[in-house]
């Protein structure tokens, strides 16, 4: 795939300005916390996001802690099965979470961890992506059930059709690094 051949989608600059967007939310809500607010990281996808948000978050006991979870293994779409690494490291008693990806597609992914979060006895579990997807229409599962439960906080609307890729984003573990977000036709690959 050649780079200089791709739409780009979104510009540095404009993920920035929804990245400050989405820290200036998370500010207003938790700023004023006597509990800490722990920032879970879903790697990989989110840590370009994730390291972007915490530097504009002015929260004072703001924890960052990280945890894997894939659903989309080498394919363009959600496997529908969800894998999770690495909570048996977690620390989030009574604390807030705020998990964040860089993607909110259908939905699986937030809720799973939600899950294994609220069996750790957390606080509270909100969700911040940086990218949504409309909610599939047809499917088993209700991503907006999950969105409201977790109190999406997002900065940027994709098309439910889009596949993306920078900045966290990637084709086959490749593509993560760039500093701007491209829309690939999944009909050239």
């Amino acid at each position: 795939m050649n780079l200089s051949e791709l739409e780009i989608w979104k510009t540095e600059d404009e993920i920035q300005e929804a990245v400050v967007s989405c820290a200036f939310e998370l500010t207003q809500r938790f700023k004023d916390s006597s509990e800490n607010v722990v920032f879970l990281c879903l790697l990989k996808g989110g840590v370009m996001f994730y390291s972007d948000l915490c530097k504009y978050c002015d929260i004072e006991l703001l924890e960052m802690q990280f945890l894997t979870a894939k659903s989309y293994g080498s394919k363009m779409e959600s496997t529908g099965d969800v894998k999770v690494i690495g909570t048996n490291e977690l620390d989030v008693k009574d604390k807030h979470v705020v998990i964040i990806d860089d993607i909110f597609d259908t939905g699986l992914t937030m809720s799973d961890v939600a899950r294994r979060l609220e069996h750790f006895q957390a606080k509270s579990i909100t969700a911040c992506t940086l990218f949504k997807k409309p909610f599939p229409k047809e499917t088993w599962f209700d991503p907006s059930q999950v969105a409201k439960d977790l109190n999406l906080v997002y900065g940027i609307d994709a098309a439910e059709t889009d596949f993306l890729i920078g900045y966290g984003l990637d084709l086959d573990q490749l593509y993560r690094n760039l500093h701007q977000v491209y829309r690939v036709d999944k009909t050239n690959l």
